[in-house]
């Protein structure tokens, strides 16, 4: 497991970490935190694993930036949305073929 510690080495806070796993400038993530002030209090490991669903659901750090809510959620939250893109996934093969 990833300690807290070893995902801030190198930036200051959660913002600066947030700034360099979305790949976007400080102005845009001060405008993230505004809208979700909760992020600023989660965990960096929580962060990163959702960072890490996301991106590996099909999500890219627009997605992310454009709905900064989804990172304040929990990780019962994340089971559900497992079965959401799971779902998704079923749907979008039944209508192709």
């Amino acid at each position: 497991m990833i300690r807290e510690q070893t995902l801030l080495k190198g930036h200051k806070n959660v913002e600066s970490f947030l700034q360099q796993k979305l790949s976007c400038d400080e102005s845009t993530t001060k405008e993230l935190l505004l809208r979700v002030p909760s992020i600023k209090t989660a965990s960096a490991v929580k962060l990163n694993q959702m960072i890490q669903f996301l991106f590996s659901q099909g999500f890219t750090a627009d997605h992310i930036v454009e709905t900064p809510r989804i990172l304040g959620h929990s990780g019962k939250v994340n089971a559900k949305l497992k079965l959401i893109f799971l779902y998704r996934e079923v749907i979008i093969f039944v209508i192709y073929f």
